[in-house]
């Protein structure tokens, strides 16, 4: 039986939808969800294994121009070759960062597949026509494809297309390895992803979230303890909120996320310090 093996950068500009395709495309929640600004500030590798296809899929921070200057990316400890980019935009909304990526790719000769995310939203589809053709015409897209990764629509047909354009190459991971990430770098970031969703805007970028230790009490439960270090003593009282409401609400959706990652009952521990 042949292998095929491909590395798939996830790019676009800052909050199009990039990581909820990411999540989608990989089965497990490895990348933080937002609707702000700069909520993704490193790349994030996960692998999605099927029979005889691994798809390796780099989900990256909102644009950057040093990103996508060559065809070769160094992640961690492999190269690995972009073999496929997929430019993720909102809706019809076209900006001079797209057509950068656009550019590079087409200039490095690497497919590339243009997503239109959040076609839901579209009120008057028959703008979608023109404006497919002249985007396909001018920047050589090998698909594009409306999607709605929040709603799953098409994300399927997505990860089908992929398969389908991998190259014909031995795997690079084992067939149960899914991401680089420790597992102290998830929980850092789904607690970062929670704050995100409770705090006022500016005081999310300014937390430090540093965890300690991960315990394994016997095979059904996780022990978690992690300190938050907010930037100001004045954000100490907002975190926790009134009667302890903010940090026992984040505390709860994160645990429940972790929960499904890790297959197992957790245990948190908080503990909030000044610096």
């Amino acid at each position: 039986m042949k292998n095929f093996c491909g590395t798939i950068l996830i790019s676009g500009r800052t909050n199009v939808g990039k990581s909820t395709l990411f999540n989608k495309l990989i089965g497990n929640k490895l990348s933080i969800v937002s609707n702000r600004k700069n909520t993704t500030t490193k790349y994030i590798l996960g692998v999605n294994n099927n029979i005889n296809y691994q798809s390796i899929f780099i989900d990256t921070p909102g644009f950057n121009n040093k990103h996508y200057k060559y065809n070769k990316l160094k992640i961690f400890d492999k190269n690995l070759y972009i073999d496929i980019i997929i430019l993720i935009i909102d809706r019809n909304i076209w900006k001079k960062e797209d057509s950068k990526i656009s550019k590079i790719a087409n200039k490095n000769k690497i497919p590339i597949i243009l997503l239109i995310n959040k076609i839901d939203k579209i009120k008057n589809k028959n703008i979608l026509l023109p404006f497919l053709k002249k985007k396909f015409k001018k920047y050589n897209f090998s698909e594009i494809i409306p999607i709605s990764s929040k709603k799953n629509i098409y994300s399927e047909k997505v990860k089908k297309i992929i398969e389908a354009k991998l190259p014909c190459r031995k795997h690079i991971f084992k067939k149960d390895f899914i991401t680089y990430n420790t597992k102290e770098f998830i929980v850092s970031e789904i607690f970062r992803e929670k704050f995100m969703y409770n705090l006022r805007d500016e005081i999310p970028y300014n937390i430090n979230i540093k965890v300690q230790f991960i315990k394994k009490i016997f095979h059904e439960k996780l022990y978690i303890k992690l300190f938050i270090i907010p930037k100001n003593v004045r954000y100490k009282k907002i975190i926790i909120g009134k009667n302890g409401n903010i940090i026992k609400k984040c505390c709860f959706k994160a645990k429940k996320d972790l929960e499904k990652i890790f297959n197992k009952k957790i245990h948190i521990n908080i503990i909030i310090k000044s610096i």
